[in-house]
């Protein structure tokens, strides 16, 4: 017999959707947009990122990151004290296991030990490859092979791959083509399966801040349009035209030319330079968000990136002062010199197309 189910019953058939549509209900003015969807999972836009050796500053704080929204989580496969810290957190809330989309980082240069690390920690419900070196089509396509096996085998239900190269310009020497990436994962998953499928891949990780946005402004992937002709666009571009989720990585910290520290997008009164010349470009009349001077500078960097309609999630390690916030400007190369260019991207010029209307 045919079971026709009310429209309410089937919007919150998946415990991740339950989940935020608890936390709506407790608080009604949290926004919609503050969910997004990743391999067919609602997942809140901010991410969170547990690793050693700051477990024990992040313990206290998990707990509640989980109930106040955060059900996507990035947890290192090797790193046993990351698992156990997050584990112990979810376990003192009364948040299920299935309303948290939990991603394992991997080793690409490791994928072949991936089944048997399987078989040996809590099953998470995808991974994501990790490489520090720009990974030849071959050594994807292996990767990729064994986790669309896994997949089949029913011990994970999607993959991705964290790469800074996917941010770079086409002319450096650590850029990693998209097209490269998702070309492999479509022959993996023929491999796998033994005809023509759909892969799952779903999800890349890679640098995007509001001062590096590589991944928004370089054309630097390949794309076939209709008709068979090729067009260079951005890393989002084409993750958006894939159906992949991206997720931003170190949306509070930025790495600038000619400074041997990274920035720490956090407000302090080291960083009160930062935050005056952001002010001086980002402060469009009409818009009460930036006019408020009193928005924190992490929610303001937090808001650019995960308005951008590409990126579903920004990853953050709660309960951390995300770092030395000192920013060590030496004399040949003073903080607003290195700041300006940046902050006078294209990008900046309007920049209600990336955050949107706030208020």
């Amino acid at each position: 017999m045919l079971e026709i189910k009310s429209p309410e019953a089937a919007a919150t058939q998946d415990p991740t959707k339950n989940y935020a549509d608890t936390l709506w209900r407790q608080n009604p003015k949290l926004s919609p947009n503050a969910w997004r969807l990743v391999a067919g999972r609602t997942v809140g836009k901010i991410a969170g990122r547990v690793a050693s050796p700051f477990c024990e500053a992040q313990a206290p704080h998990i707990a509640d990151a989980i109930n106040s929204g955060i059900n996507l989580w990035f947890i290192s496969i090797t790193d046993f004290t990351a698992l156990k810290t997050f584990t112990e957190a979810l376990n003192s809330t009364q948040i299920p296991r299935d309303a948290i989309t939990l991603i394992y980082d991997y080793p690409l240069s490791a994928a072949d030990q991936l089944e048997a690390e399987l078989d040996l920690l809590p099953a998470p419900n995808g991974i994501s490859f990790t490489s520090a070196e720009v990974p030849p089509e071959n050594e994807l396509l292996t990767a990729f092979t064994i986790a669309e096996t896994a997949i089949k085998q029913g011990k994970m239900h999607f993959y991705g791959l964290t790469h800074a190269g996917l941010a770079a310009p086409e002319d450096a020497p650590h850029h990693l083509n998209l097209a490269v990436v998702i070309d492999a994962a479509n022959a993996g998953a023929k491999a796998a399966y033994g005809r023509r499928k759909r892969s799952m891949l779903r999800t890349l990780n890679t640098p995007l801040n509001l001062l590096e946005l590589g991944a928004l402004r370089h054309n630097a992937h390949t794309a076939e349009e209709l008709g068979g002709t090729q067009t260079k666009v951005s890393a989002l571009e084409l993750a958006s035209r894939a159906n992949l989720s991206l997720t931003a990585e170190r949306p509070l910290t930025a790495h600038l030319p000619h400074s041997p520290d990274a920035v720490w997008l956090i407000d302090n009164a080291q960083t009160s330079p930062l935050r005056q010349e952001l002010l001086t470009r980002l402060q469009p009349a009409k818009n009460t968000y930036w006019a408020n001077t009193l928005t924190p500078l992490e929610n303001i960097a937090l808001n650019l990136i995960t308005s951008l309609p590409a990126v579903t999630a920004a990853t953050v390690m709660p309960g951390l002062d995300y770092g030395n916030p000192d920013l060590q400007t030496d004399t040949k190369n003073p903080l607003p010199e290195i700041l300006t260019p940046l902050l006078e991207q294209p990008d900046f010029a309007d920049p209600a197309p990336l955050v949107g209307v706030q208020g």
